[in-house]
């Protein structure tokens, strides 16, 4: 009996062992917190006995009570926080930046440690923040139409650009709250977020801001005769499309970007179309024109991956499809009455409109939906430097695309995929917040 007993406590201690996880094993502390750069972002100092064993951490920001969004929330692996210098293996100190807080209130904030061997565990804490002073009117808009519960969106957060202050951009979540803006003396109304981060222009620069608030200067694209970054930047192939002025071409040439802010690829629309010009026998010095005249307005650019081609608007006059690689023209969908149909060489690509249809007139901000609709906001005003400039149209334009005839149209110019109706009308844009 005497050893069965033995082997007994033997077996009992083997199993307990085996049980142990590195979440069991693993002691981790909320040491303290730290305001960060605006009432919006917080860092959190954690201590611990083995920042070897963790995989992620993840916060969560409890929303307000009689919110109808969904709680935000970021996740940071242990190679991000390394690569950032905020994990400190040799002291076990590891700073947690925590952002989307509710400013000027007592935030819940709920931590989930993910470790190596699958386990995990959470702590939480409150972290209460200063009143932001908003000079914008965000934290006090009309509310035509309140969210409720019936109401299901795909987002909760809206990056909105603003020249309003130099907290530029913000953002605010479908309740209406304020939830993140920029650190502060930047106030140019162009910026988009992308691989996780903010990007802004600053004159002829471009700057990227960090959810935690970190700034970080990019590249000052004088350096290819840029300067000025103006209206969108875009989703491209690759990267970013900056809008952009330079020395010699005003609002028409795009420029594509990395995350890093390095050139890829540059589109100088006075050089392409005026080539196309050429080619088919006009004077494009009867229709593009040096800089300071503002020929073109470039006013968005929309990748499509469907057949690797860029939608590019110009307000003057038209939406111009070019081929990403070769720049060569593939269409054009424009008012007939305005002055670049009298042209030839640009006729030739043009989509004609079936009958009692209307054109785009002075559209902004093209964009792709996924089922291969184009979009873009049209305010209805006709060209202000080409003449003829064409009409005024303050309605709403669709036209099918789907119909026999506008596909006939579409196959002219080897478009197969676009097999949706063609939306005229304004959209947001909805972003995602996160690691």
């Amino acid at each position: 009996m005497k050893r069965v007993f033995i082997a007994t406590i033997i077996f009992v201690g083997l199993v307990r062992l085996t049980q142990a996880t590195q979440a069991d094993d693993t002691t981790i502390t909320i040491a303290s917190q730290t305001p960060g750069v605006t009432p919006f972002i917080s860092q959190l100092t954690l201590t611990t006995d083995d920042t070897s064993a963790f995989k992620t951490i993840q916060f969560t920001v409890a929303p307000k009570a009689g919110s109808v969004t969904r709680p935000l929330s970021g996740t940071y692996s242990t190679e991000y926080l390394t690569g950032r210098g905020y994990l400190n293996a040799a002291t076990g100190e590891i700073f947690l930046p925590v952002y989307g807080l509710y400013d000027g209130y007592d935030n819940t904030v709920t931590l989930t440690y993910r470790f190596l061997d699958g386990s995990s565990k959470q702590d939480s804490t409150v972290i209460t923040t200063a009143t932001f002073s908003d000079p914008c009117g965000y934290k006090s808009p009309t509310v035509l139409q309140a969210r409720t519960d019936d109401m299901k969106l795909s987002y909760d957060f809206i990056m909105v650009d603003n020249a309003c202050s130099f907290f530029s951009p913000a953002v605010i979540d479908t309740d209406g709250a304020l939830r993140w803006v920029g650190p502060g003396n930047y106030y140019q109304i162009v910026a988009t977020f992308f691989d996780n981060a903010f990007y802004q222009a600053n004159g002829s620069s471009l700057v990227r801001f960090e959810l935690d608030g970190t700034v970080t200067q990019l590249h000052d694209y004088s350096d290819i005769g840029v300067n000025w970054l103006h209206h969108n930047i875009d989703r491209g192939k690759y990267g970013l499309i900056l809008d952009t002025d330079t020395d010699t071409q005003f609002e028409s040439v795009n420029v594509e970007i990395d995350a890093l802010g390095n050139v890829l690829k540059i589109w100088n629309m006075g050089d392409i179309i005026s080539a196309a010009m050429i080619a088919g026998g006009d004077d494009p010095t009867q229709f593009v024109h040096p800089s300071p005249i503002d020929w073109f307005h470039n006013n968005g650019v929309a990748y499509n991956r469907a057949d690797d081609s860029l939608v590019i608007s110009s307000r003057e006059n038209f939406v111009i499809c070019i081929d990403y690689e070769t720049s060569a023209i593939k269409w054009i969908l424009g008012d007939p009455t305005k002055h670049w149909h009298d042209f030839p060489s640009l006729a030739q690509y043009a989509i004609t409109l079936p009958p009692g249809s209307l054109p785009q007139i002075g559209q902004h901000s093209p964009s792709f939906t996924y089922d291969q609709r184009i979009l873009v906001m049209d305010n209805g005003f006709h060209s202000l430097y080409q003449m003829p400039q064409g009409k005024i149209a303050l309605i709403p334009v669709r036209a099918n695309m789907r119909s026999t005839w506008w596909q006939e149209q579409l196959l002219r110019f080897g478009i197969t995929r676009i097999t949706r109706p063609f939306l005229v009308r304004s959209v947001a844009a909805p972003m995602k917040m996160g690691h």
